[in-house]
């Protein structure tokens, strides 16, 4: 069954409007900020490119924190990333910013 049936459906037996309806179908509205996969979550954040083999993958309830150069120019900074994994297996939006 599509996902707006459902949603009108469930809109009308809690007394929603259609405007509520409408605001609950457009995905485009808001970031997703859990993902299923860690290349979905990496993705996310343009970061795949910088994700090694070598670091493994997150156990449950895991927080892995790991650094990339990133070069603009003349100019070298460093990236720090932050991947978590929860107790359910999904992941949720990396954190990064750049230091120097």
């Amino acid at each position: 069954m599509d996902r707006t049936i459902l949603l009108k459906q469930l809109a009308s037996e809690l007394g929603l409007t259609c405007g509520d309806v409408k605001v609950m179908t457009q995905e485009s509205d808001y970031k997703r900020n859990w993902f299923y996969s860690l290349n979905d979550a990496l993705v996310s954040e343009n970061l795949m490119h910088t994700w090694s083999i070598s670091y493994g993958g997150l156990a449950y309830g895991e927080t892995k924190r790991y650094y990339y150069e990133e070069v603009d120019g003349d100019l070298k900074s460093t990236r720090v990333v932050i991947m978590y994994r929860d107790e359910n297996g999904r992941y949720e939006r990396p954190t990064h910013y750049k230091t120097y």
